[in-house]
């Protein structure tokens, strides 16, 4: 994504979105690999926005988050800030990422890549469903448990 804000003295955006969807984001995290430049605070922030309440959420990448290297991000939907009436999380049929200009008419480039969006369930730490990480404990835990023995016997 590559944008670029005039010099004019008004509110200058530039949205990258999908809205060929409908998401149930709730009880998600929203997972993403970001690099891009580092600039002022609110500069560029990621929308989920639900047209059937005409409200959205908004997490502000920061200045650590685009810093000219690849970052993983994890976010809880507790981590962004809600404008409008309050988005439905079971219908959010747009994501998007606007870059935000300045209302003082400071001129601006910039760019952007992003790689690997997901929305992933709370309830899966590292991407593994909860059932499947269970699984793998308890056949690590047999494994340990043969090799002692075949051990012991030597």
């Amino acid at each position: 994504m590559t944008y670029a804000y005039g010099a004019a003295n008004s509110f200058n955006y530039i949205d990258f979105y999908n809205d060929r969807f409908s998401l149930d984001l709730s009880q998600r995290l929203i997972e993403f690999r970001v690099k891009g430049e580092n600039h002022p605070p609110n500069t560029v922030a990621l929308q989920l926005y639900s047209t059937s309440t005409n409200g959205f959420l908004q997490y502000d990448l920061t200045a650590s988050d685009l810093d000219g290297e690849w970052r993983h991000l994890s976010l809880s939907l507790g981590r962004f800030s809600s404008y409008g009436t309050n988005p439905d999380l079971q219908a959010i049929d747009l994501v998007r990422f606007r870059a935000i200009g300045d209302a003082g008419g400071a001129a601006l480039t910039g760019s952007m890549l992003v790689n690997d969006l997901v929305a992933r369930s709370v309830a899966e730490p590292g991407g593994l469903p909860l059932a499947a990480l269970a699984l793998a404990l308890a056949l690590l835990g047999q494994a340990g448990r043969r090799r002692q023995g075949a051990q012991a016997g030597s």
